[in-house]
Formats: C-alpha cells, sequence, structure tokens
C-alpha cells in the first residue's frame, strides 16, 4: 500500500496484502502483527496517529479499521541475536519513536491498548495473527491493569518470556553501571608440572533466587545489550585490583575473557585492556585473553589486526570456542593463537562413545603441531581427569580441582588441589586427605573401577583399537554390544595379530590387510564380571581364589559400567 494513500485496506485487504509481501521476502525475518487500539477523546481524529504509524521506518503495511484500531505489519529480520530480545526491541522501539517525534501523541499511546501476534508462534499464517493481535488488544482494552501494562502479547508465554527479558535486561545493566559484579577464581593445573600455573577471572553476577537465572544468559543479555565489553573490562579491573600482585608474587599468569561479539571498536576496547595493564603496573607476559570467534557480520581483518598487536605486547591469547564448521586448523596457523580452550562438550561421554576420545587425541596432535597449547575446562571426575592426561592434553580446570573461589579463598586452595592431583597420578577414584586414609568407609569395586577407558564397537578395526594401546596408561579395552560387554582386547591380544614388519616400509600388501579385520575376530571371550555394588572384601575372597581374575568387568543393572584391573586393584591396596 502507498504511504500516502487514504482509502484505508479493509481487514481482509491488509491480510492478502500482507501475505502477498511476505512470499516475496528472500532473508530470515520475524513477521510481527501489532493492533493498537487508539484511546482518543470525543471528536479527535486517529488520522494523525494513522499517519505517524504508517511513516515509520519498522512497519512495512498499515491499515485504520473502523473501530480506531490501527493495524501493523513488522517484518524484522533475525540472525544471532535473541529471538525475544529482537521482539521486545521492536515494539520497544515503534513506541518510543512515536512519542519522541509527536510528543503530543505520549498521552494517547501510553492509554491505548496494544495487541500482538506472531507469526509461526501463535499464528501459522497472517491471516490468524491478525484475528489473535485485535483479540489481544481487545482484551487488554477491558482490562483495568496499569497503563504500564498496555501491551499484550497474544501468547502467554511470549509474553511472560518478554516480561522476563526486560527484568534480566534491567538487572544487568544495573549490576554493571553500579559496579555490583562480583568475580570468583578457578585454578588452572599444568599436567607437565602439576601445579597450578594459573587462574582465570570469571564474572558474577549478585543473582537473586526469584529472578531464576544463571550467569551464562545474563552474559549473553550484555551482548545484546552491547554491554559485554563493559562487563569483561570491569571483570579485568576488578581481578587486577584483587589479584594482581599475588599473581605476580607466585610466578602465576592470569587468564581473563574478552569476547569479540562486540559493537564496540576493537583498537577502543584493545586500548582499554592495554590502558588497565599499565595502570596497575601488571607484567603483560602473565596476561592470558580468551576470545571467542567473531561473527560474521565483524570486520575479521581489523580484528585480526588488533590480536596481533596484543601479541606485540606480550599478552598470551587463547581461541575460546569452536564453532560448528570453523575452521580450526587455518585460524591457529594463520592468527598465532597461544592456546586452545575446549570445554566438556569434546569429553563428557567418553564413557559412550570412542569417538569423543579420538576428537581431542586429533585436537592435542594439532596443537602441538601448531606450536598452541591445549587447555581442557568443566572437567568435574578424577576419570575424565585422568584421561585427558592420558591424551596429552596441557592444561585441566573445573570442579574436580574446585569451583571457582573468591580472592581471599585462594590462599586455601593449594592443599585441595594437590590432594586432587596425587588421587589422578596414582590412579584414585576418590581424593583421600591424610584423615580419610583410617577410615573405615565400605567401598564397592564400582568406585575403584576404570569408568572412562576408549569403547570400541564389534565392527572397529584392528588398527583403531592399536592406536589406543598406544597409551601408556591404557592396557586393556571393552568391546562393547548393545550396552553389554561382549569381548576384551588387551596388549597380549593385539600382539598376537602383529608382525614386527607391519606399520613399516617393509610390510607386505597381507599384512596391511590385516590391520582392518574387527575386533570381534580376535577379541577375548573369556571374561570375569561383577556387580558395582559388590564390595571389596568379597573381591579380595574372589581374587584369593582364582588365580587369574583380572580384568574384571563391572556391570551395573546388566550393562557395562566400567573394567576393573590388576593396577586399580593394587592402587586401591596401597591406598588403605
Amino acid at each position: 500500500m502507498s504511504k500516502k494513500h487514504l482509502n484505508f485496506l479493509s481487514q481482509n485487504q491488509f491480510v492478502e496484502r500482507v501475505q502477498s509481501f511476505t512470499n516475496e521476502l528472500y532473508y530470515n525475518h520475524l513477521s510481527i502483527i501489532v493492533a493498537c487500539r487508539l484511546t482518543l477523546s470525543e471528536g479527535e481524529s486517529p488520522l494523525p496517529y494513522f499517519k505517524a504509524f504508517e511513516r515509520n521506518k519498522l512497519v512495512s503495511h498499515a491499515t485504520l479499521l473502523q473501530n480506531k484500531i490501527c493495524l501493523i505489519y513488522i517484518a524484522r529480520p533475525i540472525g544471532y541475536q535473541n529471538k525475544v530480545r529482537t521482539i521486545h526491541q521492536t515494539i520497544s522501539s515503534l513506541l518510543s519513536k512515536l512519542k519522541k517525534r509527536n510528543p503530543t501523541f505520549e498521552p494517547v499511546l501510553s492509554a491505548s491498548p496494544v495487541g500482538i501476534s506472531i507469526l509461526h508462534i501463535d499464528s501459522h499464517n497472517i491471516h490468524t495473527a491478525v484475528s489473535h493481535a485485535i483479540q489481544a488488544c481487545m482484551e487488554q482494552s477491558s482490562n483495568s491493569a496499569s497503563k504500564k501494562a498496555r501491551l499484550r502479547f497474544f501468547d502467554n508465554q511470549v509474553q511472560f518470556t518478554v516480561r522476563r527479558q526486560i527484568l534480566l535486561e534491567e538487572f544487568a545493566r544495573s549490576s554493571i553501571e553500579n559496579n555490583k559484579v562480583n568475580v570468583v577464581y578457578q585454578p588452572i593445573v599444568s599436567c607437565r608440572t602439576w601445579r597450578i600455573e594459573g587462574y582465570e577471572a570469571l564474572s558474577r553476577f549478585p543473582i537473586e533466587p526469584a529472578l531464576e537465572t544463571t550467569t551464562r544468559e545474563l552474559i549473553s543479555v550484555c551482548e545484546d545489550l552491547n554491554l559485554i565489553s563493559e562487563l569483561d573490562l570491569l571483570t579485568y579491573q576488578k581481578a587486577l585490583a584483587e589479584l594482581g600482585q599475588y599473581i605476580e608474587r607466585s610466578d602465576l599468569f592470569l587468564n581473563v575473557n574478552i569476547s569479540a561479539n562486540t559493537r564496540q571498536d576493537f583498537a577502543e576496547l584493545f586500548d582499554c585492556l592495554n590502558l588497565l595493564t599499565e595502570q596497575n603496573k601488571f607484567d603483560s607476559h602473565r596476561l592470558h585473553v580468551d576470545i571467542n570467534p567473531v561473527r560474521d557480520s565483524i570486520d575479521s581483518n581489523k580484528y585480526a589486526e588488533q590480536l596481533h598487536k596484543l601479541l606485540q605486547h606480550g599478552i598470551q591469547i587463547s581461541l575460546a570456542d569452536l564453532s560448528p564448521g570453523f575452521d580450526l586448523a587455518s585460524r591457529l596457523a594463520a592468527e598465532k593463537f597461544n592456546y586452545l580452550r575446549v570445554d566438556d562438550r569434546f569429553y563428557q561421554k567418553f564413557h559412550e562413545d570412542a569417538e569423543y576420545y579420538q576428537v581431542i587425541r586429533l585436537l592435542a596432535k594439532l596443537c602441538h603441531d601448531l606450536d598452541v597449547k591445549l587447555i581442557v575446562e568443566g572437567i568435574n571426575d578424577l576419570e575424565q581427569a585422568r584421561l585427558l592426561t592420558f591424551l596429552d592434553v596441557d592444561y585441566l580446570q573445573g570442579s574436580v580441582f574446585t569451583l571457582p573461589v573468591k580472592s581471599h579463598e585462594i590462599d586455601a586452595l593449594n592443599d585441595n588441589v594437590r590432594h586432587v592431583i596425587q588421587a589422578i597420578l596414582l590412579n584414585q577414584n576418590s581424593v583421600q586427605k591424610p584423615s580419610d586414609k583410617h577410615s573405615d568407609v565400605k567401598l564397592s569395586v564400582g568406585e575403584i573401577a576404570s569408568r572412562g577407558l576408549p569403547r570400541l564397537h564389534s565392527g572397529d578395526k584392528l588398527s583403531l583399537a592399536n592406536e589406543y594401546l598406544k597409551t601408556p596408561e591404557i592396557s586393556v579395552l571393552p568391546v562393547i554390544v548393545d550396552k553389554v560387554c561382549v569381548g576384551l582386547v588387551d596388549r597380549n591380544v593385539l600382539n598376537l595379530q602383529l608382525t614386527p614388519s607391519m606399520g613399516t616400509d617393509l610390510e607386505t600388501e597381507r599384512e596391511a590387510r590385516v590391520w582392518q579385520k574387527p575386533v570381534n575376530s580376535f577379541m577375548n571371550t573369556k571374561l570375569h564380571t561383577a556387580e558395582s555394588s559388590l564390595d571389596l572384601h568379597s573381591l579380595t575372597t574372589l581374587v584369593k581364589s582364582q588365580n587369574s581374575l583380572f580384568p574384571v568387568i563391572i556391570t551395573k543393572n546388566g550393562e557395562y559400567y566400567g573394567i576393573l584391573t590388576e593396577l586399580d586393584y593394587i592402587h586401591y591396596l596401597l591406598g588403605k
């Protein structure tokens, strides 16, 4: 409809016009229908308000119905941003711009009920969306609630979610502006020296339980509000004030997060980072910065240029996110990152799927080939930590050592972390402090068994088993079919299939085919099993009665649970 045309479309004509328009849109968008019932004084014309709506750049189509309802269609492009925020921002912008350009409209617009429908959320076509918007508007018109509640979404869940989004935005903005963001610290442990070599500074909002939110969600809100740089710099500033001297005195590094998903100029952002470092007289070589890959909308050339400047200042840089389809190898090689940080998505299913084990192994090899160190975070149990050390990662971080703590609690961490490291190195399945060594707590076989060993499937090839068993700490592999262990492959079984020339230049064609043999053709099917709840006293009795009990397949409710090796049992006896 021409925006100068005063012959208003009927409701059905409006539906047809909008439907035709949406059919031609080629970009991802949200279709929003808004119905605003103008609350006018007697004799006041709705025409100026309609024209103001119609001229608004957000509005694609508009009409005025006989009952003084302005019908508006908005097609809002969407990308990576939060959809709820996009909806809230669109409606707020629509009304606020009208009031700003036409201050005299404010009383009428503030008193006029507004109904909103979102296509493909509460409706499947434009006709239904228009009906829903008008219905929501009329319901709000009859509602005796305050003027502040004049907006009503047809979908109650959207209404609740938008209101919650507004509350979270106000809370996040207020926390940053009033300097109420707290900082906690989590140790980063080296797998080479087995000591704490650094601390990551993490922001924490003073969240009340009634908000029912998380730090991660609030950080996402900060990105939507373009406050993420303020949050990152405030966290760094507080970390320097609280821990800067301790870091330098203890010969450690400080790890901070800087989000690249900001609309702030990169040069200004990194200048602020360097300025804070200089003002606090902090050694820039002790600063490690985690940076996530930039979104498509960000100028990658400017980003890369600023990264190079950080490196020139001696700051160490970590690539802190692996998005789907991300070209990891070329990014690590081209941008000269010092570290790669991965989270529990890459290893949390070690005990279910052997591919996860292979992924970490390949990442470690890629990093070391490019002179990049691998940090693995989010580790919450000893078995995960132990397996990751087998795979040659460089640093471990997670609740297995400690949850993030406040600065005044750091001095007490060293002893706790040392006990955890001891448990990892001695193959213990629980952390034993000196006061625990003589406790009478009854352990079961499930508690000391190895649960995180990589698994083989019956059709897996001999070459895969050989790769796994190259790791000195892995002596046996379970073969799993439908969650049941049907066989074992250890070094002795594997060596019977190999010849001295296999894997060398002298390997024959026939020997090359051996690598393709499925593990079910040579695995050991003579198995000893025990239920995970079996107490260790009963196991000791079994060991005395049988000469060759180990390894023992541990089951739970008939399904594979883990393997108890002779080494596991010896470590248990030594730790008693």
